[in-house]
């Protein structure tokens, strides 16, 4: 299941909220040097991929920039595990019989956290017109006052569990809880150490 029209818009109803995007999942079939796969396939716009993805280190590369076309990033076993051959910056990758110019390579991240390593990613624009879908898994929302963000995020939990008739549907994560849970874990690390 995924997120619908209907959430956007009732969470654009909320107050305090500035702005809202998001991030669309599905697979497609690759092919480079003579190989094809299924990927999975992730797109968002550009401004917020770079706010998503700005802690993860890039082995090569950039990032995409607003308005280009037909670019990807593409995750460390992407770039060196998935295919016969290395992909290498400016490689061409072939998605659903379409040609995507790689813009980035992410260094390696392993396990813990996020990992990017064997994603694909796109322009949402990008993404409907390749795959025809608009599966939402992910709403980023940027609020007005950081200070509302926690209450915020209660509503929007709220809202959505309720139009989707569960109690746990969705789980509204603000950047500061992010944070400190990030920086308990260094704790917790830094005590293991001890």
């Amino acid at each position: 299941e995924y997120f619908t029209q209907r959430d956007i818009a009732d969470i654009q109803r909320i107050q305090g909220i500035k702005e809202v995007s998001t991030q669309l999942s599905g697979s497609g079939l690759a092919e480079y040097n003579g190989k094809t796969t299924i990927l999975s396939l992730t797109g968002m716009e550009v401004g917020v991929m770079k706010l998503q993805y700005a802690s993860q280190n890039l082995e090569a590369g950039e990032f995409l920039n607003e308005g280009e076309q037909n670019k990807i990033m593409i995750g460390n076993s992407i770039a060196h595990d998935t295919f016969d051959a290395d992909i290498s910056v400016g490689g061409r990758i072939k998605i659903n019989g379409q040609k995507f110019f790689v813009s980035g390579i992410f260094g390696k991240q392993g396990m813990g956290g996020v990992s990017s390593d064997s994603i694909v990613l796109m322009s949402s624009r990008d993404f409907q017109k390749l795959t025809g879908q608009s599966n939402i898994s992910s709403i980023y929302v940027r609020v007005n006052n950081v200070n509302d963000a926690e209450s915020i995020a209660t509503t929007i939990q709220n809202a959505i569990n309720e139009n989707h008739g569960k109690k746990d549907f969705a789980t509204a994560t603000t950047m500061t809880s992010i944070l400190k849970t990030g920086q308990n874990i260094i704790g917790i690390l830094q005590l293991g150490l001890v």
